[in-house]
């Protein structure tokens, strides 16, 4: 028995209620049958509780989602479907990670219906969107009149640039032209009171249980254009839908 001990501690040989695990193994080393078919329910178990696992339970959440959305009928989103929304009822954001987490377990990059509690806090952070850095940048720029390199979201780009670390920018060629471009549509959104439909400029709008507005991963300058230009409403793309907001958003489809 001295291979069967060799990787023990010495707590684990001298506790009784170990004492009795390792007579049971012992027997069962004894036994080849015995063994094969521990050896094969602890590669089952490692497999299962491993890649399997994540393999099966999302082949359930697709089944899930087909019936689902097959009972709802037309009542259920269509993907990259375009809805018009209230800017100033956005309160959430879906990051990355999560967006990717729900469409491995639908199947949709867009428009599904999730009937479990998605919209917790551990999946999605609820904010007071106007309290954002990136708002007030915004609002210095827009409303007050500011240079953008008095605002601190500028600042904080043209800091990681210089610094060397790494953010949405690789120059401060690319970053002045970008916020060039973001004032331009700024100024086109404030004069004709309406934003681009494009489907590549529509920020991705999922829809919680109580009816809360989330936005993401994507598309956060855009809010403030609609914000801060003063729209009671604007064009977005469908994101994740709760089942128990169905109704509501039944209101946001275009007529």
């Amino acid at each position: 028995m001295t291979s069967f001990y060799k990787h023990q501690t010495f707590s684990q040989i001298t506790n009784p209620a170990y004492s009795v695990f390792r007579v049971k193994t012992v027997n069962q080393l004894n036994n080849p049958e015995n063994l094969a078919k521990m050896l094969v329910k602890r590669t089952f178990d490692h497999i299962y509780n491993g890649s399997l696992s994540k393999a099966v339970n999302r082949k359930i959440n697709l089944y899930k989602t087909k019936i689902l959305h097959s009972k709802i009928g037309n009542l259920a989103p269509v993907p990259d479907e375009i809805i018009t929304i209230d800017p100033t009822k956005i309160c959430g954001h879906m990051d990355v990670e999560t967006a990717s987490s729900f469409q491995f377990f639908t199947g949709y990059s867009s428009g599904a219906v999730i009937h479990y509690e998605w919209d917790k806090a551990k999946d999605v952070e609820y904010v007071n969107f106007q309290n954002l850095e990136l708002f007030k940048s915004c609002k210095r720029r827009w409303i007050h009149g500011c240079s953008w390199e008095e605002t601190e979201l500028y600042q904080f780009y043209v800091e990681c640039l210089n610094n060397g670390i790494p953010c949405r920018f690789n120059t401060i060629k690319e970053l002045e032209e970008r916020y060039e471009k973001l004032d331009q549509i700024f100024e086109e959104v404030k004069s004709t009171r309406k934003m681009s439909d494009k489907h590549s400029d529509l920020v991705k709008i999922s829809v919680a249980k109580d009816g809360r507005l989330i936005w993401g991963p994507d598309g956060r300058h855009r809010v403030c254009i609609a914000l801060l230009a003063g729209l009671e409403s604007m064009p977005a793309r469908v994101g994740f839908i709760h089942f128990e907001s169905l109704d509501y958003f039944q209101t946001m489809r275009f007529k």
